[in-house]
Order: structure tokens, then C-alpha cells, then sequence
């Protein structure tokens, strides 16, 4: 294969029981750990990248995604409305 692994962190928005979670995060997990990465559901501080599915919309998350030294990817696939955009507004700008 080659390469070095990648460290992944995937926060999904829904558990298992989620359709879009078990698509868009579990199934991404077992793929990129058949792949040789190592991957994590949950935070991990230490992931080179940071996956959050679905934009989680408290201000924990936002605090972490901000102060995340790695890559961070934002997975949206269907507009959510939140009461507050201006912070994650700032963030993907």
C-alpha cells in the first residue's frame, strides 16, 4: 500500500441508527481502517484530520473544531438551520 497512515477523528451527528451516519461516518470508519489509517468516532486531538459530519452546532464543537491543529472537514449534506451562524460563518469563510 505505502504511504504513511492518516490519523482520522469522525464525529457523526446521528448514532449507528442514523441512515446518514451509517453512511457518511461508520462506513467511511471501517473503510479507511481496511485502507491501513487509523480512525477514531469521537474526538481525538491527536487525528491529522477532523471530520464532522452534519456541522454539529454547539459551541463545543466549535470551540474544538477552531483549536483542532489538523485538517477539518465540514460534511454538509442537506441545510439545517441553526439560531446562530455568525461563529461557524467566520469559520468556513
Amino acid at each position: 500500500m505505502g504511504g504513511k497512515a492518516v490519523r482520522f477523528s469522525l464525529i457523526p451527528r446521528y448514532p449507528i441508527w442514523g441512515a446518514s451516519s451509517r453512511l457518511r461516518v461508520y462506513a467511511l470508519h471501517d473503510a479507511l481502517i481496511r485502507l491501513g489509517h487509523e480512525s477514531t468516532i469521537g474526538y481525538d486531538e491527536s487525528a491529522d484530520v477532523l471530520m464532522l459530519q452534519k456541522l454539529p452546532y454547539s459551541s463545543e464543537w466549535a470551540d474544538k473544531a477552531e483549536k483542532f491543529k489538523g485538517l477539518v472537514v465540514y460534511d454538509f449534506d442537506d441545510q439545517e438551520v441553526y439560531s446562530d451562524l455568525s461563529y461557524w460563518r467566520k469559520i468556513v469563510d
